[in-house]
């Protein structure tokens, strides 16, 4: 199961993600999980609420990132990895930390930790890592590990089946979300430049109100929504590249 940056969460839902790790699951978890109840009340002492028994450390305080900020992340075994947007400066707890922060102010602090509870295991992300990164956690969940050869990086964005946040491309960050009958793609430019988007032809820019003919163009810290009808949803790797 996966769990990506769940902010809102209930006692009864946080319970049946422990239940089912509990019962023999394998759940991923990302930060910024668990934060708020269903009435959007902060839960107290360390981040993460009803989600606390699968996090394996305490996390006192959130760091996001500049753009553009990269954070090196050194594993057990030595190899590093990279990290972008966001890091939790947390502390051990009862879990196995699989891999820290390796520079900065936080070098040292976990940044992914293994926890068994019950029958299963869960593992947290306190930063958002790269595309190596996440394949080394992928490895250890029984569900994913034969899913690997598709996850090395690609210059091309790919819908995810969940429509979350894609990593950055040349300072692009791409959303996708689904809706009856059409889809839409959030572009926010995060570039001092100008950039040059490929997207799916069909598209209509709901900001500028006009159609597009295959490519928009982002100004510096410049943002699209793009329409698409869902006939045109062929979300596969090379729908959109960067200039």
């Amino acid at each position: 199961m996966l769990v990506p940056s769940l902010y809102l969460l209930s006692d009864e839902e946080g319970a049946n993600l422990v239940s089912f790790v509990e019962q023999g699951g394998t759940a991923v978890i990302s930060f910024w999980s668990g934060i708020v109840d269903h009435n959007d009340a902060v839960y107290l002492g360390p981040y993460g609420g009803p989600l606390r028994p699968l996090m394996g450390c305490d996390v006192l305080e959130v760091s996001p990132l500049p753009a553009g900020h990269v954070v090196e992340v050194e594993w057990e075994d030595g190899s590093r990895t990279k990290a972008t947007f966001w890091a939790d400066i947390a502390a051990e707890g009862d879990g196995r930390v699989l891999a820290r922060i390796a520079d900065g102010p936080w070098s040292g602090r976990p940044a992914v930790i293994e926890t068994s509870y019950g029958q299963g295991r869960a593992y947290y992300l306190a930063v958002r890592l790269d595309a190596a990164g996440l394949a080394r956690v992928y490895s250890r969940v029984p569900a994913l590990s034969n899913q690997q050869q598709s996850a090395a990086p690609t210059s091309r964005y790919s819908l995810s089946p969940y429509g979350q946040t894609q990593p950055e491309q040349n300072g692009v960050e791409r959303v996708v979300r689904v809706a009856e009958g059409e889809w839409y793609e959030f572009l926010i430019n995060h570039a001092n430049e100008d950039r040059h988007v490929e997207i799916v032809p069909e598209g209509f820019d709901m900001l500028s109100e006009r159609d597009l003919e295959g490519k928009v163009t982002l100004p510096p810290m410049g943002v699209a929504i793009v329409r698409h009808p869902k006939q045109s949803a062929s979300f596969g790797p090379g729908l959109a590249g960067f200039g």
